[in-house]
């Protein structure tokens, strides 16, 4: 009985302890104008935490923030995508946690931005970006995935009105169907000429 007990307590300490650690993560992103010189030693100090149940922390720091301050879910959600950039890009720790916390912010980036806007199309091309790397998982899901996120970014980054990110989407979008594992080789490689020729 008191086994479970100071389990529970534990439990509801880690929490404390990893809320606490991405209030004070996202303090800096806004301090530091999102400045790596200020972030990650910040998350070196702590990189043992970069784990599943930051991730799980995340999304409810997240949630809470966005229902608290629903005048500030721009600034919320440009803070919670520049960390989740720098924790995916962190060179220390688990590559595999790093990228699983990533997709977890963009995923609550993606679900709080306003479709169709320019900030909008960047988080769908991240999460293509780190679902194209991601290590847990099926791979060919994974790709699967990848593909959808860029081909929705590509509904934003046209051609005409963003002609960088567009040929960086597009090249991302050729490379993805290049490694793609399901229908035919041929199909895929058809289909990577064609973003390549666009």
């Amino acid at each position: 009985m008191n086994e479970n007990r100071d389990r529970v307590n534990s439990e509801g300490e880690d929490s404390q302890e990893y809320a606490k650690f991405i209030g004070e993560l996202l303090q800096a992103e806004a301090a530091s104008d999102s400045d790596i010189k200020v972030i990650y030693p910040i998350l070196k100090q702590r990189q043992h935490l970069l784990n599943a149940r930051f991730a799980e922390t995340l999304k409810q720091v997240g949630q809470n923030l966005i229902a608290e301050h629903p005048e500030a879910i721009e600034f919320i959600v440009a803070l919670i995508e520049n960390l989740s950039i720098h924790i995916k890009n962190f060179p220390r720790g688990s590559r595999a946690n790093n990228i699983e916390i990533a997709i977890t912010g963009y995923q609550i980036v993606l679900n709080n931005r306003q479709p169709g806007s320019e900030k909008f199309a960047q988080t769908p091309n991240n999460l293509a970006v780190a679902y194209s790397n991601r290590i847990n998982g099926s791979r060919a899901e994974n790709l699967e995935r990848a593909i959808e996120f860029f081909e929705a970014a590509l509904t934003v980054y046209t051609l005409e009105d963003f002609p960088e990110d567009w040929a960086m989407t597009q090249n991302n979008l050729a490379n993805a169907y290049s490694k793609r594992i399901n229908g035919s080789r041929a199909g895929n490689l058809e289909r990577m000429l064609i973003q390549m020729s666009l």
